[in-house]
Order: structure tokens, then C-alpha cells, then sequence
């Protein structure tokens, strides 16, 4: 009898400690917001690997065109950038409204790994936003390797990111 009461009592502290979100739930809200943030992340990761690569045939091969097509796809970063963005802030936002004990608990353990995240992120959008200005005045010569080699640095930023961001996955 008593492990009813405290198994009933138990409910109803989670019950005011975790808050609904309306006509999807709190837990798909979350899901969506982490889904549509994760993917947008795997575009911006994965697009800056192919870009170096293009920008190198052009370069090394002497191809204009691979140069003209890495730019093509760092533009698509630009948007791509924002979103990312825009998605992780409403995903920590669902999470740190609708499970404040979960996120007080996640916070508390990878507080360090997130602020080292935002430093990186800064890093990141800075270099990304260098690499994709600097495309035409660094156009030939050593420039054009500087600029290339500011597109590796680019994806180390962006591969460091991530393991931050896989670190603090429970799984």
C-alpha cells in the first residue's frame, strides 16, 4: 500500500515538474527541434568536406569550374549556417522549459563542454564567414591557398564541434 502512495506521489511530482507543449506533445516537440537541428548540422558538416575538395581539383588541377562550384556550395552554407543555428536554440529552449530537471541535471555535468561548444561555434562562423568573403579577393597564387587552407581550418572547427556535441550524448 505504501509503495502505491509514493509511486502515485511520484507521478505527480513529475507531472509538475515537466510541462506539456500543445498538440504534439513536449517529447516530439523536443525530438522535432533535435531532429531538424541535427540534420541542418550534418549538411553544414558534411558541404565544407566537399567544397575544400572541389576548391583543391580547382586549384591543384587548374580548373576553374571546381573553384566556381565549391563557392556555389559554400553560399548554401551561409543559409544552411543560420538555420543550424536557429534550430539548436529552439531545441535547447524546449528542452530547458519542458524537462528543467533534466536540463538542470545535463547542465550540471556538461556545463564546461558547452561553453567550450560556444567558443568553437564562434571560431567556426568566424573562419566560415572569412572563407566565403575572402573567396574572390583571395583568388590566385599563395592567397588561393591561404584561402583554401582557411576552408580546412574550417572543417577542423566544424569536426570539433561535433565530437563536443557527441560527447554529451548519453548513448
Amino acid at each position: 500500500m505504501t509503495e502505491n502512495l509514493s509511486l502515485i506521489q511520484a507521478v505527480a511530482d513529475s507531472v509538475s515538474a515537466y510541462r506539456d507543449f500543445p498538440l504534439i506533445g513536449s517529447r516530439a516537440a523536443v525530438w522535432i527541434a533535435a531532429e531538424i537541428h541535427l540534420m541542418f548540422a550534418a549538411f553544414v558538416l558534411g558541404v565544407p568536406i566537399f567544397a575544400v575538395v572541389a576548391e583543391a581539383i580547382g586549384i591543384f588541377g587548374k580548373d576553374p569550374r571546381y573553384d566556381r562550384l565549391s563557392k556555389e556550395f559554400t553560399r548554401l552554407l551561409l543559409i544552411a549556417y543560420s538555420a543550424t543555428a536557429i534550430w539548436g536554440a529552439v531545441f535547447v529552449i524546449l528542452l530547458s522549459t519542458l524537462y528543467q530537471p533534466l536540463w538542470a541535471y545535463l547542465t550540471a555535468i556538461f556545463g564546461p563542454s558547452m561553453w567550450l561548444y560556444v567558443g568553437i561555434f564562434f571560431f567556426e562562423s568566424f573562419t566560415l564567414y572569412l572563407y566565403y568573403y575572402g573567396w574572390d579577393r583571395w583568388k590566385y597564387g599563395r592567397a588561393k591557398i591561404v584561402h583554401w587552407c582557411l576552408g580546412i581550418l574550417l572543417n577542423i572547427w566544424g569536426t570539433i564541434v561535433m565530437f563536443i556535441a557527441d560527447s554529451c550524448s548519453p548513448t
